[in-house]
């Protein structure tokens, strides 16, 4: 997650139905995917945020996501500089591999984890420990199980590798316009370190994030897809 602190045109194909709006059926398995978004902070742009999502052979999907953020002083807030690079593999439902590094404005953060009998095994900044294995990332770059979609979550902080426990609750189907195309979305709001809005498309992949920091809107939005 983005923290605010005190956290050619032939190769890209923008959002439409037949991309990511219809049904999960329309992307094939195979596919890597690169997803690109938009970063603002109370409605000004301060970068991208790019995912790279890749299938594997043995049913696993590697997610890759760099975040490079910068915001000179505007009003209040002061200059503000943010960078992540993270790679999380998912099977069957499970996180089981993780790792990640972070510039949060200067306070840096190395995470890695990878999945343990009875648990997940975590090492943040060379200190380690077991956490439950079924964590949700801050990334949410996906939707969890469907099982899991409505109730509580145990939640891995993506940046600082904290964990807590969360909540995800549908709120419903809306139709958003998301790069100057019409899509149905499913909105979930989730609580973790911040109460966020996020919308997924028919594969169940983030589009639209939304939360309030320290007193100011952050917003990331998908501008487009690239297979």
């Amino acid at each position: 997650m983005v923290r605010l602190s005190s956290r050619s045109a032939g190769g890209i194909v923008f959002l439409c139905a037949a991309s990511f709006c219809a049904a999960s059926a329309s992307a094939r398995a195979e596919e890597v995917e690169t997803r690109e978004f938009s970063a603002k902070i109370d409605g000004n742009p301060v970068g991208q945020y790019r995912m790279t999502i890749t299938p594997r052979a043995d049913g696993s999907v590697t997610m890759t996501g760099e975040a490079d953020l910068k915001m000179t002083k505007l009003g209040i807030i002061p200059a503000y500089h943010y960078t992540y690079r993270g790679t999380e593999t998912w099977k069957s439902g499970r996180l089981t591999n993780f790792q990640s590094s972070t510039d949060d404005d200067g306070t840096k953060y190395t995470v890695a984890g990878s999945a343990d009998r009875g648990g997940f095994r975590l090492k943040v900044n060379n200190a380690e420990r077991i956490v439950r294995p079924d964590v949700w990332t801050t990334s949410y770059w996906q939707l969890p199980e469907a099982r899991r979609r409505n109730g509580s979550v145990p939640i891995l902080d993506a940046d600082d590798g904290k964990t807590m426990a969360g909540a995800i609750r549908h709120l419903g189907v809306e139709q958003l316009s998301i790069a100057g195309q019409s899509c149905n979305c499913a909105h979930y709001r989730i609580t973790g370190p911040n109460m966020v809005d996020a919308w997924f498309d028919g594969q169940d992949r983030l589009v639209r994030q939304e939360w309030t920091e320290k007193g100011h809107k952050i917003q990331m939005e998908l501008t487009s897809v690239r297979r």
